[in-house]
């Protein structure tokens, strides 16, 4: 048994270092030819804040108050900066544009060693589980929100928040079950911490849908829960509060509450945006003189890119994991753990009601979900 849990680390670390090269060579290399992976809102607000808060707390002072804004604004209470986001710590120690590198490269490590926990819960094969993981941040959500530090801070813990929920459904006992609450209050933590209101709501709704889920279908045992709820409530009511505090003071006041009709009526996802999934350039795109138009579909080229073509690479990633590292197995039998089947199937229900909710006010269920508490305030 000690030997299988050594070899599982040494496989976690393995894994590890390839991606931590591959992406630290992805955002840093570009770098040094003059060239940089910075755009959005990272350019324009989330990189100067982080870069900001450090300066403030390398002169030794709380980086509460941001003095080049307006006549000021509040730096630790507006969230976006991430204050006390452990990945500050390279703009402590680098230059701004080389601390966004690093930032971004450990989110990314963060986030494909989850999903490649997360498919070892679920008993998938170590090779192919390592090709999924590898890709992931490279699709889907987590790459159109790249331009966000603290967008994708909060999606990389994401996949911790569910292999927690995985854990309490098969928690032996009381112990196991606290510490399965433990890890699902500390990946929510870093949620918040990272700087993004809609992360913390998105992340709490989808997680608490498929948490409901889970616990249903599982069977879980009544007993195991008020453990894991303690652990759960305790590490969050104790490690975000130095961020979530000062932000829920000032929110009320601030932009985020005061959003125009023209926002809100222009923020649902249209449905006709997933034919995207299979056309990445049905709506034009950004390819400098390529003769294609310019990007005319709803928001930003950036902010829609997770429907840039994810179906084809999809099937391309699992066509090349079936051929290249497919075992042959049995002709009769399932090799799939039921356990694990129940999970993805209700993973897959959480994505749909979440995508269901991306719809808002373009689907009937919209004027029901503005009377949920808290996700109504986003």
């Amino acid at each position: 048994m000690a030997e299988s849990a050594l070899a599982r680390r040494f496989h976690y670390l393995r894994f590890g270092l390839l991606v931590a090269a591959v992406y630290l060579a992805a955002n840093l290399i570009p770098l040094a030819f003059g060239h940089s992976v910075i755009v959005g809102d990272n350019l324009i607000q989330n990189n100067p804040l982080r870069y900001l808060a450090a300066e403030i707390i390398r002169s030794g002072h709380l980086p509460g108050w941001n003095i080049f804004a307006w006549s000021g604004t509040p730096l630790l209470a507006g969230f976006n900066a991430g204050v006390f986001y452990p990945l500050i710590l390279f703009y402590l120690l680098f230059p701004p544009l080389v601390a966004l590198g690093l930032y971004i490269a450990g989110v990314q490590l963060a986030f494909a060693l989850g999903i490649f926990w997360l498919l070892n819960h679920l008993e998938v094969d170590e090779l192919p589980a390592g090709v999924v993981a590898l890709v992931a941040p490279l699709l889907g959500y987590f790459s159109a929100q790249s331009l966000h530090l603290d967008m994708i801070g909060g999606i990389a813990m994401v996949p911790f928040m569910v292999v927690a929920v995985v854990r309490l459904t098969r928690a032996k006992g009381a112990r196991s079950a606290f510490g399965a609450g433990l890890l699902l209050g500390v990946s929510y933590s870093l949620v918040v911490l990272a700087g993004a209101p809609e992360a913390m709501i998105y992340e709490a709704t989808f997680i608490a849908v498929f948490t409901l889920i889970e616990l249903i279908r599982s069977r879980t045992p009544i007993a195991r829960i008020p453990p894991f709820a303690l652990a759960f409530l305790v590490t969050v009511a104790l490690v975000p509060e130095a961020q979530l505090l000062p932000g829920l003071s000032f929110i009320g006041l601030s932009q985020r509450s005061h959003p125009s009709i023209g926002f809100v009526t222009f923020g649902p996802l249209y449905p006709g945006a997933f034919m995207s999934l299979i056309t990445p350039f049905l709506f034009g795109g950004p390819i400098p003189n390529s003769g294609q138009p310019g990007y005319f579909g709803a928001f930003g080229y950036e902010e829609m890119q997770l429907f840039i073509g994810i179906v084809p690479l999809a099937l391309a990633i699992y066509a090349i994991v079936e051929i290249v590292f497919g075992k042959r197995r049995p002709q009769s039998g399932d090799s799939t753990p039921l356990s694990s089947r129940r999970i993805l199937q209700d993973l897959v229900f959480a994505t749909g009601f979440s995508t269901l909710a991306a719809f808002g006010a373009l689907t009937p269920f919209e004027d029901l979900l503005l009377k949920v508490p808290i996700y109504n305030k986003q």
